[in-house]
């Protein structure tokens, strides 16, 4: 950490603009990975429970954090398009309309025949979240857009609120403790 303070700024620049990017990336897929992980698991404990046992409550528990995650998908791309895709907010609008097509696509994948023939539980339960967190992270990184030179903050009108970055860092950071708890535990097994 102190020779840090003593390397040149060319290599800070190069590091937070593209060693870190690339690894920034990895570690979202990672974190996507995990969280489609514990999707099958939270899916299988569910029916194990509902088939096996015969506790009816645990298909309500699931049918019911499948809408709450949908629900929670388009409510929030409903709130993208409104607040951070005005006229002028191209890019913004290019981001939310991509990751609704990536919702639906995940979602159609998720009940295809194919992927259903090679993971049976595979299914709408694990395609909410993965919509939800995605649609999460791309909220995410619209809220934390800086302003851009000749820009108002129209296309963020979060970006001089200081505390929706303090959000966004703690939403972040509670996901990262969740993911490394979860493969932690699930390396343990």
């Amino acid at each position: 950490v102190t020779v840090a303070f003593f390397l040149p700024n060319v290599l800070h620049m190069f590091w937070g603009n593209y060693v870190a990017l690339i690894g920034a990336g990895i570690f979202i897929l990672l974190q996507l990975i995990l969280l489609v992980s514990f999707a099958h698991d939270w899916c299988e404990k569910c029916l194990y429970n509902y088939d096996d046992r015969g506790l009816r409550h645990w298909l309500y528990i699931l049918v019911g954090s499948t809408l709450s995650l949908f629900l929670f998908s388009a409510v929030t791309t409903i709130l993208l398009y409104v607040f951070f895709a005005p006229s002028g907010c191209s890019l913004n609008q290019f981001l939310i309309s991509f990751n609704l097509v990536l919702c639906v696509l995940v979602v159609l994948l998720s009940v295809h025949p194919r992927v259903q023939e090679v993971i049976p539980k595979s299914g709408i339960a694990q395609a909410s979240m993965v919509t939800a967190y995605i649609t999460y992270v791309t909220a995410s990184a619209l809220a934390n857009e800086p302003i851009m030179q000749g820009e108002h903050g129209q296309c963020n009108p979060l970006s001089k609120s200081r505390s929706t970055r303090t959000t966004a860092i703690l939403l972040g950071a509670t996901f990262t403790l969740i993911a490394v708890v979860y493969s932690t535990s699930r390396a343990g097994r």
